[in-house]
Formats: structure tokens, sequence, C-alpha cells
């Protein structure tokens, strides 16, 4: 078995509408290690603080202490993150993960029984729309060719669908297309797992099922309406955890750790 743990969309330092991003994080961080399970790795999907500053990235650093002394974590960057303050902070991670000179938090981890973990950054700073631009997108096709004979899950904050809200569709992944050519190219791509809707929502792009993660801060309602607005919704805070059986193959949970009340 391999027990991967997410969570997604901290927002670490955000004070908006009365949702308190650290003592949420610490909350969802007991609920997971007080499971049974032995987790293999936790990837945080993404907008890891609100504003992209240094003492927000110090403040997360010092909340994931509690998990980092029992789990590996690994982290994507959000369109709320900024690269420098986050290598300034996690400078350790960044120079063991990314190659030398490497310009995107982009890097790949082994998992156990031949799967492996490939870590995409869709951050354009200063915009809201995910990117993926040729130099990451060739790094990705190099990574996969590099594991053909791997099963693969891709984490990536962005997500790569779209779903009929103009808010959220105006920011997913700007190069869909392409990045859909490339997991249709690869059916050794068992997931995508990303984050930036703060609720959980699945969706498929060949054989390929991608899956989005709950926020630990708060969710987001599915509007449909004709403005197509997004409020806060009355849900819980949660995340997500992904575990796959020799005998079954990857399977996802969506947990919810809080009442809205709460």
């Amino acid at each position: 078995m391999i027990s991967l743990l997410q969570l997604s969309d901290t927002h670490i330092g955000s004070k908006k509408n009365g949702f308190n991003a650290e003592k949420n994080l610490q909350r969802a961080i007991r609920h997971a290690l007080s499971m049974q399970i032995q987790w293999d790795g936790l990837i945080l999907t993404g907008d890891l603080v609100e504003s992209g500053s240094v003492d927000d990235y110090e403040t997360l650093k010092d909340l994931l202490q509690p998990i980092l002394k029992q789990v590996p974590v690994y982290f994507c960057l959000g369109n709320h993150d900024s690269r420098d303050n986050f290598k300034n902070v996690f400078k350790t991670f960044w120079d063991q993960h990314v190659a030398e000179k490497g310009s995107w938090l982009q890097y790949s981890i082994g998992l156990g029984n031949q799967h492996q973990l490939i870590v995409i950054d869709s951050l354009s700073e200063g915009f809201d729309q995910g990117h993926l631009c040729t130099e990451r997108l060739d790094w990705l096709r190099a990574k996969l060719n590099e594991y053909q004979n791997q099963k693969i899950i891709v984490a990536i904050h962005h997500p790569p669908f779209i779903f009929g809200n103009s808010l959220f569709d105006a920011m997913a992944i700007e190069e869909r297309d392409q990045f859909a050519d490339i997991l249709i190219q690869h059916p050794n791509i068992d997931r995508v797992l990303c984050g930036h809707l703060h609720r959980t929502m699945t969706a498929q792009i060949g054989h390929c099922p991608i899956f989005s993660s709950p926020s630990t801060l708060h969710a987001y309602g599915v509007d449909y309406s004709h403005t197509h607005r997004s409020g806060i919704f009355d849900e819980g805070a949660g995340f997500a955890f992904h575990q796959w059986l020799p005998e079954q193959g990857w399977i996802s949970h969506s947990i919810v750790f809080m009442s809205p009340a709460d």
C-alpha cells in the first residue's frame, strides 16, 4: 500500500471572512496524524500562504513541524505564492529537490512500488491564471520519458479543466490542450492531483482521472448562475488522501475535518 496525504490552499496569513488559516491547518494536521494510516508522504498543492510574504512562510514552516518529524513533505506553488520568498524560507527543500539553476519548483519523488510523484509549477507571478510555458512542459515530457516504466502521479496547483464557473474557469491552466495531449500520450499517468478550487471535484482527461482537493481554510460554493460568482459556501474545511492497493489501484478520499460553525 502507498498512502499519500494531500493538503491544499492553506493560505497561511489570510485574515479574510473570519477564518483562521493557522488554526485550521493545525487541526487538519492533528486529524491526519490521528488516523490509523502510515503516511508515505504529504503533498501541499499550492496557495501555501495568502500574500507570499517571508513571514507567512516562516509561520507555515513552524506549523508543519509536527508532521515534518513523521512524514516527508512536498510542496507545489499556487497563484498566492512567491517563488523567491518560498525559496528563501525553504532553501534546504529547494536545493534538495530542484535541479541546479532550476527556475521552477518542479521535481520528482519516488513513492515506492514503482510509483513516481511528479510536481509541476503552474505559478505565473502577478496573475491568478495557471500557466505552463514551453520550458515547463518540455521538462514534464522529459521526466515522463525518464519514467516510462513507472506509474505516475502528477501534482499541480491549478486545475487543467473547466467546469462552467467563469470566475474559476478564467484561472484554470491556460495551456490545457498541451497538458491534455501529454496526459493522453502517457497512459502510465494514473492520476493528476490539484488544488485551487477549495473543494472536491473530479474530472477526466483521456484515461486519466483529475482530482481537486478541498481547502484546509474554507470551501467555495459551486455557482452556475448567470453572474457565475463563487462566494464562501456553508461547508467545512477539509483535506484529501490517496491510497494505492496492489489489487485495486488508486483510491481517493475527501475528508471534512471540521464543521462550518467551527
